[in-house]
């Protein structure tokens, strides 16, 4: 009996350390996602995050409850410009339709979550004196548009907050408290998680409710609690919510109903046949298994209605708008902005970027190494709780990782479960004795990287930098070129005092992208070129696409080979970056020469420079691009320059 006291008591203790753990591992991921919330001075540099601000300033509830569904007169409905929007210092187009092709949940929630945290503020005044909580109250005094920044970045932090402790319970139930831990902790320095947490988008928080949906359905297999069920149906509901490729989580729900009967309690079949007819025979014979799917579906298809009604209400245009989203995963929309992604392997991709830039090569090699030895564990003896999470990952996996489009953000639902599975592969007893090393520098590794990116946003944004150089150094009235398709600088600021906007120049934009690549089009870019004082080139969003795809744009290709090869009379005169900087060294990457272009002596990298490799545009664009600015110093006229563009087009087009 003493004994049996004594196991009590050490189990009470052993549960307690794991709390103490758990949640410190908690404190350190919401200190990094919830750190420099004003990384970009307020001005609201990634454009998915723009828009969806400027539509959540249009949602309110409205005035009249007879025009709470009416679809032309709601301020709810996200696919029309509502005729009375309750909104100040926010320009509003006049009623009609508009593109919203994001979830609409996360709006309703980053909208209304928005008003409730500023009448807080109004109400309990002495709330705008706490550091932080002001900036969420709305203390300063904001226009709504630059104050939901804050409300949204906040939110996609909680989220992602949440996500880590997702991850963990998910690794108690798949290998134990110590996997668990350690997973949670990868999840918790996870670089791409804490970039995205710092950006108000709705990847977070579709990511917790993807987390949550397979954990309630690993749950429901242990139990078959109809509560389980209903958790899991209402966190598929809400992922849906927030875009629509959590759809594909019906698959681990009926991995969930069908898993325990037909592995558990259910007949071994001998041969690739008898399997097969087993599985094709499944929904009938395990008929219970069946309703309970449909009844878990049901669940989300109200909560997915409840918190979506516009959807169903303009349902043609829900569906319009999610084909054509998925039009251009696939290719088959030339929209600039996707182009980066011709002529680029699939799968590996997704990989090579989470080594290089978002994870690290450690934590990755060993979450895909963890997610495959779990499969082939899962072949040999059956686990329903490992076959819900990887129903969940590899279906994910080899859909999205086969898109032509392959924004690296789109693999962030499966991420904890590959780092969980990376941890457990690397607790796992029979290879501890050799592995726990390796784990100790994975964590090591990523213990350094994640401190270091963080801390990037404490340093001004390249743009803020380019900006502020402009209003001290070039005259009014220059005449300014910037790039269409980036953002277009210098930004509206005040600098030294003085409000400055680009209105101070004359600024003129031009078309890279444009197609078809004709003589006529890149001889007007150049009659541009040469009637400017400045260039602009905000980030490698157009040079670092164009030179690569010589078919489309030899002549376009010609020019960016002359521009950087200081053939135009253009000379970089300022190179604006920001990078993680890690015991005086800068983890960079050079997008100029990863382009195939000369690097202008200002953008050359230093001794301390350490190139990790090409990044994803969509990974360094719009919080810590390489921002250039040329001067035109040689005054060279329009034929001249196309003399040179001609020449480098040859160039370009005999290069292996």
């Amino acid at each position: 009996m003493k004994d049996y006291a004594s196991r009590i008591a050490l189990a009470a203790v052993s549960h307690k350390v794991q709390y103490i753990l758990v949640a410190a591992v908690l404190f350190i991921a919401a200190w990094l996602r919830f750190a420099y919330p004003d990384w970009d001075a307020g001005q609201q540099t990634h454009p998915d995050e723009q828009y969806i601000l400027w539509i959540a300033t249009t949602i309110d509830w409205p005035k009249e409850s007879a025009a709470i569904f009416d679809p032309a007169r709601t301020s709810l409905n996200p696919f029309r410009w509502p005729p009375d929007p309750q909104t100040s210092g926010v320009s509003v187009p006049p009623p009609g339709p508009r593109d919203f092709t994001y979830g609409h949940f996360p709006l309703y929630l980053l909208a209304f979550a928005g008003r409730a945290l500023a009448w807080l503020g109004r109400a309990v005044p002495p709330l705008g004196g706490i550091p932080f909580v002001s900036d969420l109250v709305n203390a300063p005094g904001r226009i709504e548009l630059d104050y939901l920044a804050y409300a949204g970045r906040a939110l996609s932090a909680l989220f992602d907050t949440m996500s880590v402790l997702l991850a963990y319970l998910l690794g108690r139930k798949l290998f134990g408290a110590g996997a668990a831990l350690l997973g949670a902790v990868f999840t918790a320095l996870a670089v791409l998680h804490i970039q995205l947490a710092h950006f108000a988008t709705f990847d977070t928080v579709l990511t917790a409710f993807c987390l949550l949906a397979v954990w309630a359905a690993i749950r429901y297999s242990e139990t078959q609690s109809r509560r389980r069920l209903w958790l899991a149906g209402a966190a598929i509901g809400l992922a849906v919510g927030s875009k629509f490729s959590a759809a594909l989580l019906a698959v681990p729900l009926a991995v969930a109903v069908y898993g325990p009967a037909r592995w558990e309690h259910g007949e071994a079949q001998a041969g690739w046949w008898g399997r097969a007819k087993a599985f094709v025979s499944l929904p009938v014979r395990e008929w219970r298994g069946t309703l309970r799917w449909f009844e878990g579906m049901a669940v989300a298809a109200v909560v997915f209605a409840l918190t979506n009604p516009f959807a169903l209400i303009e349902a043609r245009e829900y569906f319009r708008q999610i084909t054509i989203q998925g039009m251009m995963v696939r290719g088959l929309l030339d929209w600039p902005f996707v182009l980066q992604y011709r002529n680029i392997a699939p799968y590996w991709y997704f990989v090579e970027q989470q080594g290089r830039w978002l994870l690290g090569w450690p934590v990755t090699v060993a979450a895909y190494a963890g997610a495959l030895a779990a499969t082939w564990q899962l072949a040999r003896k059956p686990n329903v709780a490992m076959a819900v999470a990887l129903g969940w990952l590899w279906p994910y996996f080899l859909i999205t990782g086969g898109f032509v489009v392959k924004f690296p953000r789109y693999m962030l639902p499966i991420v904890p479960l590959l780092l969980v599975l990376g941890a457990g592969w690397l607790v796992a007893p029979a290879a501890r004795w050799r592995t726990m090393w390796i784990a100790a520098a994975v964590l090591c590794a990523m213990a350094l990287y994640a401190p270091a990116f963080a801390q990037m946003y404490a340093a001004p944004h390249p743009w803020v930098t380019l900006s502020e150089w402009m209003y001290r150094n070039a005259p009014r009235r220059s005449a300014v070129l910037v790039e269409k398709w980036d953002r277009a600088l210098p930004l509206t600021l005040v600098v030294d005092g003085e409000p400055r906007s680009p209105d101070d120049y004359r600024v003129q934009t031009m078309d890279p992208f444009f197609q078809p690549d004709s003589e006529a089009k890149v001889r007007a870019m150049l009659v541009q070129l040469a009637a400017s004082d400045y260039l602009i080139v905000a980030s490698n969003r157009v040079y670092g696409v164009v030179p690569r795809l010589p078919g489309r744009f030899p002549l376009s290709g010609g020019y960016y080979r002359a521009l950087f090869g200081g053939k135009l009379g253009y000379e970089a005169v300022l190179v604006a970056r920001r990078a993680p900087s890690l015991f005086g060294w800068q983890l960079t990457d050079d997008p100029i020469a990863a382009a195939g272009l000369d690097v202008p002596p200002l953008a050359a990298l230093g001794a301390r420079d350490w190139n990790l490799g090409a990044a994803d545009e969509s990974f360094t664009v719009y919080d810590h691009p390489l921002a250039l600015l040329f001067k035109n110093v040689g005054r060279l006229s329009e034929q001249e320059m196309w003399a040179a563009v001609k020449v480098a087009g040859i160039r370009s087009a005999s290069a292996p």
